[in-house]
């Protein structure tokens, strides 16, 4: 979050994607919602807010970088916080 915070974007992203991830997951779900609520003719156009193939694929992704993220500390020693490397070595 601090990194986020003041503006570090890529720094935030490689430390923790998951806060972006559930940004793009809010933002779908309001946008669905926002369009069904507007649309004419909701009874036919109505669309769901999440399918779940994206829901599937945000919990994959979201999955695969805690892998590969353990993988890279546990075995290469590349930790992007920094914070347990230490605890590895």
């Amino acid at each position: 979050m601090q990194y986020f915070v003041s503006g570090r974007f890529v720094e935030s992203l490689l430390a923790n994607p998951a806060p972006f991830i559930m940004c793009i997951f809010y933002m779908r779900i309001w946008a669905a919602l926002l369009y069904n609520c507007l649309a004419p003719g909701k009874e036919k156009n109505m669309i769901p807010p999440l399918t779940d193939l994206e829901a599937w694929g945000i919990l994959a992704g979201i999955a695969v970088y805690f892998i590969v993220r353990n993988l890279l500390m546990i075995f290469f020693h590349i930790d992007y916080l920094g914070d347990l490397v230490q605890y590895w070595q």
